[in-house]
């Protein structure tokens, strides 16, 4: 995987130390950040809190800046303004995080199997110097098992269907008993039955109690499956809950010309087109 070889992820945790949770702290909490690349704005003036296993979609158009936000919440992009705290503290140093980037970014060629990846989530936890102990390797057992992947154990990640390799990396964050699950763009590519199967799997973390925050385009999927939502467009257009964000007005300002209207039994139906690219610009 590009930057996430085995090697990148024992480096990354070489000799760190870990912050400890703050008592009655938020999961995660925003306040005012802003992430600039020079002129251009990628996030401004974006404030919210997750309390802990609430389930947050964050949507809008291309380029509203929806993976920018997930990167500063993991500590791979330094806000140039406000401040991120995870569980009380600032957002790096934290084991309790599992973060999977668009599937785009992966270099699925790499030769890792799915065990390899899934052993990876106990990195973080026991260290990169010791051996992987006889209670991480069945944790590692039970997070292939908890996605029905333990046939496909040593099969090699290129192998893998859009949806499995979406439950590869929750049973990543399983086996690496995870609180915070940040996912970028999991159900792009998938069919009905894949995203309804890692819907299903994002049900069993939140009955864990797990955290989890996703990005994506689908406003169907994050109207109905989701306990908040914030709507980006660079700006925060709306946080809470999906009928109270998911208003006509606030969804043209985030969506533009690329908001579609469709009828249905209960009303009227606020679709994406994401083949649109009127509706946005500027970083992801």
């Amino acid at each position: 995987m590009r930057d996430r070889s085995l090697q990148a992820v024992l480096n990354r945790h070489r000799g760190r130390t870990y912050a400890r949770h703050a008592e009655d702290a938020p999961a995660v909490a925003v306040e005012s950040v802003a992430v600039r690349y020079g002129d251009d704005v990628a996030l401004e003036n974006v404030s919210f809190r997750v309390e802990v296993g609430e389930r947050l979609a964050v949507v809008g158009p291309n380029g509203a800046g929806k993976s920018t936000l997930l990167r500063v919440l993991v500590g791979l992009q330094d806000p140039t303004g406000g401040a991120v705290h995870v569980h009380g503290h600032g957002p790096s140093r934290h084991v309790c995080i599992s973060y999977t980037p668009q599937k785009s970014t992966i270099d699925w060629r790499f030769p890792v199997t799915v065990s390899d990846v899934v052993r990876m989530g106990r990195i973080a936890r026991r260290g990169p110097a010791r051996r992987m102990t006889r209670q991480g390797r069945s944790l590692v057992q039970q997070a292939l098992r908890a996605v029905a992947l333990e046939p496909l154990a040593h099969r090699q990640i290129s192998e893998l269907s859009g949806g499995q390799q979406q439950r590869m990396f929750i049973a990543r964050a399983l086996a690496q008993e995870a609180e915070i699950l940040l996912m970028d763009e999991p159900f792009t590519g998938l069919d009905v039955n894949a995203r309804e199967d890692v819907l299903q799997q994002i049900v069993r973390l939140h009955e864990r109690d797990v955290t989890c925050l996703v990005a994506l385009h689908d406003l169907a999927i994050a109207s109905t499956s989701f306990d908040k939502v914030l709507l980006l467009r660079r700006q925060q257009i709306g946080f809470g809950a999906p009928s109270e964000v998911f208003s006509e007005a606030r969804l043209r300002r985030a969506y533009g010309e690329c908001l579609r209207l469709a009828e249905a039994d209960g009303g009227l139906v606020f679709l994406h087109d994401t083949a649109c690219t009127g509706g946005s610009n500027g970083h992801p």
